[in-house]
C-alpha cells in the first residue's frame, strides 16, 4: 500500500521522536505492522533516517598497555569486541586507525600503501576527510595479474578518494620470475617515479599476512601447497608486501627469496611512522614476528586478535 510522504514523515517521527513501536504506530495509521517496518526500512536506505551512536570509548587500555610495553612500540590501540563480526570488528578498528592517520598527515605528504583484505577492507571505512594535498602510492605489486576487491589498485584508488588525493600503484604482480627481472624493472625510467615514492613515504600503511593455506600468496597462486608447507618448514611465518619473514622477525634477501618488486623489509623500518592494521587472531604469530622485527611503530587491532598475540612466545 502506498503512503503519501507527508504520512511516511509522520510515521518516522512517532517512531523516532516519539518512540513508539511499530505496533502502536500501524494501529494508528491504519496499515499492517509489515508495511511500518518496510516503510521504516525503506526511510533508512533513502536516507531520511540516520542513526549515529555515540558509545563511550571501545578501547581497551589494559590490553594496549601490555603491547607497549612487551614490544617497545609507539601506539598500540586495541578495539573492544562485542560482536564477532568481521564487518564490525574492521570498521571497528578503521576508526581509531583513521583518527590517527589524520593527524600525523601533513600538505605534501607521501603514503605508502600495501594490498589485501584488510587494508581494502579498512580503505571501505575511512572518515570522510576534506581534500588533503598528499599523495598514496603502493609499496608493492598488486596481489595478481586481475584487478580484484582485494588488489592494491582499488586499496589506492579509494584511499586517494576519500581524501581527493593522488594515486599511484605498480601495473604489476607481487612477484616476478626471477631476481634479474626484478632488477631491470627497478632500472626502468617509467618506473623510478614510483620506486622514488616510495623512498620518500614517510608513512607506511600496511597488514601482515600469513604463511598458511588462508595466505593470498597462496590463494593467488604465487606459491603452492608444497611451497607454502617448505616456507613454514624453514621457520617463516608471515610477509608484508610480499617481503617473508621468521618468527624472530629475521628475513632472508638472499636471490632465492628476491622476487618481489616494491619496498624492502630493510627499507620498511626505516620509515618514520609504521602503521600496521591486524583483525584476525589467525594472523598472531606473522603479527608477533613482524613486531620482533621492528617493522610496525603502532598497531591497530581488535580484541580477539591481542589476546592471541600476548599469548605468543609463552
Amino acid at each position: 500500500m502506498a503512503v503519501s510522504q507527508n504520512q511516511l514523515f509522520r510515521i518516522l517521527k512517532e517512531h523516532y521522536i516519539m518512540d513508539l513501536s511499530q505496533k502502536e504506530i500501524a494501529r494508528m495509521e491504519k496499515l499492517s505492522t509489515a508495511t511500518i517496518s518496510r516503510l521504516i526500512k525503506d526511510a533508512k536506505e533513502q536516507g531520511y533516517v540516520r542513526i549515529e551512536l555515540n558509545l563511550p570509548d571501545n578501547s581497551m587500555p589494559d590490553l594496549e598497555k601490555k603491547i607497549r610495553n612487551r614490544y617497545g612500540i609507539r601506539l598500540a590501540s586495541v578495539s573492544r569486541v562485542e560482536v564477532e563480526d568481521q564487518n564490525l570488528i574492521i570498521r571497528d578498528v578503521a576508526q581509531p586507525f583513521s583518527d590517527y592517520l589524520n593527524t600525523i598527515m601533513k600538505a605534501g605528504d607521501i603514503i605508502g600503501l600495501s594490498w589485501g583484505r584488510t587494508l581494502s577492507a579498512v580503505a571501505q571505512n575511512l572518515r570522510t576527510q576534506e581534500s588533503r594535498e598528499v599523495a598514496f602510492v603502493s609499496m608493492s605489486g598488486g596481489v595478481s595479474m586481475d584487478v580484484s576487491s582485494v588488489g592494491v589498485e582499488q586499496t589506492v584508488r579509494t584511499f586517494a578518494n576519500v581524501y581527493n588525493a593522488q594515486g599511484f600503484s605498480f601495473p604489476l604482480p607481487v612477484y616476478l620470475a626471477n631476481e634479474a627481472l626484478v632488477e631491470a624493472i627497478m632500472e626502468d625510467k617509467q618506473f623510478a617515479e614510483l620506486f622514488e615514492m616510495i623512498r620518500q613515504a614517510r608513512i607506511a600503511v600496511f597488514s601482515v599476512g600469513p604463511i598458511n593455506m588462508r595466505s593470498l600468496l597462496f590463494e593467488s597462486g604465487y606459491h603452492s601447497h608444497e611451497e607454502m608447507q617448505e616456507l613454514a618448514r624453514r621457520g617463516f611465518v608471515g610477509d608484508i608486501c610480499g617481503r617473508l619473514f621468521k618468527a624472530d622477525g629475521s628475513y632472508d634477501e638472499s636471490q632465492e627469496m628476491n622476487r618481489s618488486i616494491g619496498i624492502t623489509l630493510e627499507e620498511l623500518k626505516k620509515k618514520n611512522n609504521k602503521l600496521c592494521i591486524v583483525t584476525d587472531p589467525g594472523r598472531a604469530e606473522a603479527l608477533h614476528g613482524a613486531l620482533l622485527g621492528g617493522f610496525i611503530d603502532c598497531l591497530f587491532t581488535d580484541e580477539l586478535t591481542a589476546r592471541a598475540l600476548l599469548k605468543m612466545g609463552k
